[in-house]
């Protein structure tokens, strides 16, 4: 069964909407996934946050791989219609008229030619005259309009002024004959030739204000598809970007306004679809397209509450670094001072600040031991690598633990190489070290040792 035209611009259009739903349905996942990471404390598993939020992922990943399954299946329709459309033997003249979107029409025989004219065309241009004027009401309007469309030619003269009205007249015999003048000399001129459909296409584009569909006297004009959302989808995606930019959803006020504004957007964004013959298969190539995610994302970047809350995406990143950077023995501000402008701002546009943690993990472990620069490479950081022997020397030096200093020389003496020290080998080490001497552990130490003595010479009972 063969396929109309009609069906292979559903099937396309099908196929435009089931790829915006998948592009949109994959933004959306993919924006609750940066959600998620950006604030990872605060939607971490085991929380009701957290598990509510990675529900909505995996409920919008569920969305995402039937959108894009849709799609596929979708493109394998109108690729297998545009397939079955140009048969392997096809006359190469038919397969011509499908890629110009015309119903082909065998050539007549010189025969039937004379019996219907009586005298032989005098030139191509003559022939295509002839064809023109035995066309359709409806093929010779497009032509018409075609040409009217065009404006004026090199010379500054219009190249149809007459009626639009189906009627053949000379005036638009004659618009074709300069037309092909035109044509002729450009052909003279480049030495190249020039097809007529696709000059007449040329020179309408030229002059062509609002968007021609349809195909008249032979001009193979591109069809255009529009997609506008339904008040259901757009709220969608409308209130997926707003939580992505503002963590939030829109108001009932901005949802109104937006909804709008991109309405407006869809209608003026075409979609044009212009299809040629490659190998004997008839190609749709599509051209022009709205972003959806960018147009809302650059409206909804102009309200203050954005600028609000990437100063607060500011302070808390750098807050989250200064806490990692203390926690490696380093000064965010004087070890980073040249990198920490651009870490916020990547922060600040969503980039995880993991990454940036990772740097500061691995400026620590500088000329550290093997042993502790694995732990670092794992994510860890040095006051939870030395921690236990830190807790250890607070207890014994009788200071608060967060007073030792990871750069401590005798905290470092911990872990050497690929070994650790065992705690109660640290403990004899630090009773060595001058601090402990003026300690009360360390008198109480000295004095059991005393007694101790005394005992032993029977001083003491």
């Amino acid at each position: 069964m063969a396929i109309s035209d009609k069906e292979i611009k559903l099937l396309d259009k099908a196929f435009t909407d089931a790829r915006t739903a998948a592009r949109n349905s994959a933004t959306s996942a993919r924006m609750q996934s940066d959600l998620i990471k950006r604030f990872s404390e605060r939607l971490a598993k085991g929380t009701v946050e957290g598990d509510a939020a990675y529900a909505k992922l995996a409920s919008l990943g569920v969305v995402a791989a039937e959108a894009a399954a849709k799609e596929k299946a979708a493109k394998i329709k109108l690729d297998n219609a545009k397939a079955s459309i140009a048969p392997k033997k096809a006359n190469k003249n038919e397969l011509d008229a499908l890629a110009k979107g015309e119903t082909y029409e065998p050539p007549k025989s010189k025969k039937e030619q004379d019996a219907e004219t009586g005298l032989k065309p005098r030139s191509a241009t003559e022939a295509y005259v002839k064809s023109v004027a035995g066309s359709t009401p409806e093929q010779i309007r497009n032509l018409q309009q075609l040409l009217k469309d065009a404006g004026k030619n090199y010379l500054g003269v219009p190249y149809y002024s007459g009626p639009v009205d189906g009627l053949y007249n000379v005036q638009l015999g004659q618009a074709i004959a300069n037309a092909d003048n035109e044509m002729n000399t450009l052909e003279t001129q480049t030495g190249q030739t020039v097809d007529r459909n696709t000059f007449f296409q040329q020179i309408a584009t030229k002059g062509l204000k609002v968007p021609t569909t349809g195909t008249g006297g032979g001009a193979n004009l591109p069809t255009g598809t529009r997609t506008i959302y339904t008040p259901t989808q757009a709220k969608s995606i409308i209130n997926t970007v707003s939580e992505g930019i503002l963590g939030r959803e829109a108001t009932p006020q901005e949802l109104s306004k937006l909804t709008a504004e991109l309405k407006k957007a869809q209608s003026q964004s075409i979609t044009t679809t212009k299809y040629s013959m490659v190998n004997g298969v008839r190609v749709a190539d599509t051209t022009g397209d709205l972003d959806e995610v960018q147009f809302l994302s650059d409206i909804i970047k102009k309200n203050p509450e954005y600028d609000k809350r990437k100063e607060g995406i500011r302070a808390v990143g750098k807050q989250d670094l200064v806490k990692t950077a203390v926690a490696n023995g380093l000064d965010l501000d004087k070890t980073f001072a040249s990198q920490l402008p651009t870490w916020i701002k990547r922060i600040e546009a969503g980039e995880d600040p993991e990454v940036f943690k990772q740097i500061i993990r691995q400026t620590a472990k500088i000329g550290l031991p093997d042993k502790v620069s694995q732990l670092l490479d794992q994510g860890l950081d040095l006051d939870a690598v030395y921690a236990p022997y830190r807790n250890t020397m607070a207890s014994l030096l009788e200071v608060n633990p967060d007073s030792i200093s990871l750069n401590d020389a005798l905290l470092r003496t911990a872990i050497q190489g690929d070994k650790e020290m065992p705690i109660y080998d640290f403990q004899r080490q630090i009773k060595k070290d001058s601090r402990w001497q003026y300690t009360n552990n360390a008198r109480e130490e000295v004095a059991g040792s005393v007694q101790q003595v005394l005992r032993d010479f029977g001083f003491q009972g």
